[in-house]
């Protein structure tokens, strides 16, 4: 008899391959489980992201890992060892002293990369629905395919992405799920000035434009070209959000002529986060349904920081460490 992909049987199935969909895999395939993720994005990351235009590299997701409390600080170590993860000190504008952070090396997304790279991940993979059959999900694609049996399920994707997956599936925490909004953020990438020409790497603060503008040659392991990212702020970017591209490079291009007092002459790219950062948090490391073996986590569980990601991931890992005896039963 042909096997079907839906066929495929496993332990758990995880969409999204972010860092809480990684270290919630990563959780369970350490304590013996069969574990298989699928993500829509060509790769991992989420808003761990990094662009090339040409030889020019933008870490246009998040600036730095920033991670709070001891079992995420515990992974930022991790990494750290592996050398996956190096320190940035950026010379700030307008700020007596530097202050250092952490960032993936030579890329924000290098250390997803080497997660993903020890885990079953299948890219450019959208899964449209959960389907139960018997005491188990089928976890379905875009075409009307079915991608895998699986006896639990971990939706690590944003907050009103997960709701409509999980919509008429019975979870019992959706309506938290739908209640989390979100703030977008545009961010603008670009071949800037020098940054000894201008007197800063970085930028940060309570702008009413820009909530960050930095050097990408800052940062350990990067080229040192003038590539810069600049991410808008909040309240502009809301204003913006249904612009069209043209229009926000545009504006933004008039932005950041002001800001460096120089004009800026070739191309601007632009990218919309819409999911960007959570406005209303859940306040609980993540959401678990035990009767129907599903559970959701993600930065807006707890926050926006990647330590939010990491501590959503283990929670929602650590709920499901043991295996699944019978379908649902826990």
């Amino acid at each position: 008899m042909t096997k079907k992909p839906g066929d495929d049987v496993v332990d758990v199935a995880v969409v999204g391959a972010g860092v809480a969909a990684l270290v919630a895999a990563h959780i369970c395939r350490a304590a013996g489980q069969s574990v298989r993720l699928f993500d829509k994005g060509r790769g991992p990351g989420g808003r761990l992201s990094t662009r090339r235009a040409g030889t020019l590299r933008f870490d246009h997701g998040a600036r730095s890992l920033s991670v709070k409390g001891a079992e995420p600080r515990a992974v930022l170590e991790k990494w750290i060892r592996e050398g996956l993860v190096g320190e940035w000190t950026a010379r700030r504008r307008g700020a007596s002293e530097d202050r250092s952070q952490w960032v993936g090396t030579p890329a924000m997304n290098t250390p997803v990369k080497h997660e993903a790279g020890c885990q079953a991940v299948s890219f450019g993979c959208r899964v449209v629905a959960l389907r139960p059959v018997g005491r188990d999900w089928v976890v379905w694609g875009e075409g009307d395919s079915p991608l895998c049996k699986a006896h639990r399920v971990i939706v690590a994707i944003p907050a009103p992405q997960a709701a409509e997956l999980l919509d008429g599936t019975g979870f019992e925490h959706w309506r938290r799920v739908a209640a989390v909004k979100f703030d977008p953020i545009w961010v603008a990438m670009f071949q800037g000035p020098e940054p000894a020409a201008v007197g800063f790497e970085t930028a940060v603060g309570d702008d009413s434009v820009f909530r960050a503008v930095d050097a990408q040659a800052s940062k350990p392991g990067r080229p040192l070209d003038q590539a810069w990212v600049a991410q808008a702020s909040i309240s502009w970017s809301r204003a913006h959000l249904e612009d069209a591209p043209e229009t926000v490079e545009a504006l933004l291009r008039t932005e950041l002529q002001g800001l460096f007092n120089r004009e800026i002459f070739g191309p601007i790219g632009v990218h919309r986060w819409r999911y960007a950062l959570a406005a209303n948090p859940v306040g609980e490391e993540a959401l678990v349904d035990r009767s129907l073996g599903i559970a959701c986590c993600g930065d807006w569980c707890l926050g926006d920081t990647v330590g939010d990601a990491i501590q959503s991931g283990l929670a929602a890992g650590q709920a499901f460490e043991e295996k699944a005896v019978d379908g649902f039963a826990r």
